[in-house]
Parts: C-alpha cells; structure tokens; sequence
C-alpha cells in the first residue's frame, strides 16, 4: 500500500535596497513571488 501527500509552496520577497555609486545607476524595488508543487510517495507497511 503506498500514500502520496502533495504540497503547494508559495514564497514572496522584497527587496528595497537602492544602489547608487559612481558605477551603478539603479535605484528602485524588487518584488519577488516564487510557487512550488511537490509530490511524496511513501509505502504503508501496517504492523499488527
């Protein structure tokens, strides 16, 4: 006998750091949205 168990995994990120130097002319945010799905399959063994 074997059981699957799926997942679902959302992640966000932001990310506010502006970078102004000599060298680099970006100033601004970054908003980052990351979905997974995962799938397990294990075996049952029952115990009497």
């Amino acid at each position: 006998m074997t059981s699957t168990v799926s997942s679902i995994r959302i992640g966000y990120d932001y990310i506010g750091t502006p970078l102004k130097n000599n060298f680099i002319h970006y100033s601004g945010t970054v908003h980052r949205v990351t979905v997974g799905i995962g799938f397990t399959q294990r075996q049952v063994k029952r115990v009497y």
